[in-house]
């Protein structure tokens, strides 16, 4: 009896907790299926500041696309590499291919190959055919020997790479 009390009682305080956050995404996401992007946008910047990797995407997909808000490719890599940091996959994949097509920040095959590295290590296969045209690329453009150094170097930063916290990932990116 007891301990199923003390689990009801974390649940709520967890919950009471949580509830802000989520209000805010949730009415977000009512506002993207209704077709108010500009509601979503500001609902879902709330949450993003506060460190909400889904919200970061999903404002770095807006910035992305225009929609809501102005287009703005560096500001979407921005809110993009927050997200990122915290392990999303959908981010990361995302991040690699701005580095890697240089949109929203200037090309770095180095960090467009670890980012790729971290999706595809969690199963996104639109992330591992990437990694090969970067592959390609890198050997093409810097020879067989300095590409599969600089290779080397990123498959080990990646694997050695740590999510950070949301606590770490909120405030707003520069520009914002």
């Amino acid at each position: 009896m007891m301990s199923r009390l003390l689990v009801i009682t974390l649940f709520a305080v967890m919950s009471a907790v949580a509830a802000p956050a989520s209000a805010d995404f949730l009415a977000g996401m009512r506002a993207k299926q209704a077709g108010d992007h500009a509601t979503a946008y500001k609902e879902w910047l709330k949450d993003a500041e506060a460190g909400n990797m889904h919200a970061q995407y999903e404002i770095a997909e807006m910035l992305r696309q225009g929609q809501g808000a102005p287009k703005d490719a560096r500001r979407a890599f921005q809110w993009y590499l927050k997200s990122a940091d915290q392990g999303l996959v959908e981010a990361q994949r995302n991040v690699g291919i701005m580095y890697g097509r240089a949109i929203g920040v200037q090309r770095d095959d180095f960090e467009a190959y670890k980012w790729l590295s971290l999706a595809a290590a969690q199963g996104d296969q639109w992330a591992g055919r990437a990694l090969d045209f970067v592959n390609k690329r890198m050997i093409r453009e810097l020879g067989e020997k300095e590409a599969r150094k600089r290779i080397g170097e990123a498959k080990y930063q990646a694997a050695a790479w740590q999510p950070k916290s949301a606590r770490e990932s909120a405030s707003k990116p520069p520009g914002e």
